[in-house]
């Protein structure tokens, strides 16, 4: 089947089309664009009940077009950069690497600086710009531009939607929860910490798992 070639780009390792971006070398990577446009930043107590006081007032905020990782980054994927950049593997990994069957979990147990470690690596393979979202980009692609509670909307999280309050206990393989998709096709912005805390989420995804990152 011929391609489209306004449709699809191939440049260098990675595969370029209107909503993503998909990386192919040195790790498959499948990022989800986010349009340029103001979006409602913070919360809005009428709506959300359990709004901490640094989530108000709830505001405009425009940020610029950037592309962001469409799943939590996995073990299997960060498992290269261990390898490659010689780098201490997550404490929990056993001697031979990625504990059986969780390579498609998510990464968990780095640290800030693992992660920016690993954007650089990334970034240095790629010849693109790597790095940990911001606060408000995190908030964006969670929450979509209108304002929302959740990635799926306002109504309160249950079992199908999100690993909500650790029910299962454990990590969950990335895309097991398609419903919490945001409204740019981001998945797994939703754990059990609520997303609209953003600050909180962002230092929860540098220190404890390496659920996003941005290229520009």
């Amino acid at each position: 089947m011929d391609r489209d070639p306004e449709a699809m780009r191939w440049i260098g390792g990675a595969v370029e089309q209107p909503n993503t971006l998909v990386i192919t070398e040195p790790i498959r990577l499948e990022l989800v664009r986010v349009p340029a446009g103001e979006f409602l930043m913070g919360s809005h107590p009428a709506v959300d009940r359990e709004a901490a006081k640094n989530e108000l007032p709830q505001h405009r905020v425009y940020l610029a077009e950037f592309t962001i990782g469409q799943v939590p980054v996995t073990n299997a994927q960060y498992a290269a950069f261990v390898q490659s950049a010689g780098v201490e593997a997550p404490s929990y990994w056993q001697r031979e690497g990625v504990p059986a069957e969780k390579g498609n979990h998510p990464v968990v147990r780095v640290s800030w600086r693992d992660a920016r470690a690993f954007c650089d690596w990334l970034s240095q393979a790629t010849g693109r710009r790597f790095r940990l979202p911001t606060e408000a980009e995190w908030e964006k692609t969670a929450r979509g531009a209108n304002g929302r509670t959740y990635p799926w909307g306002n109504r309160w999280p249950e079992a199908e939607l999100c690993n909500y309050e650790m029910l299962v206990g454990r990590t969950t393989p990335v895309g097991a929860y398609p419903g919490n998709a945001s409204p740019y096709g981001r998945e797994g912005t939703r754990t059990s910490v609520k997303y609209s805390g953003g600050a909180q989420l962002t230092i929860k995804a540098a220190y404890g798992l390496l659920r996003a990152f941005s290229s520009q």
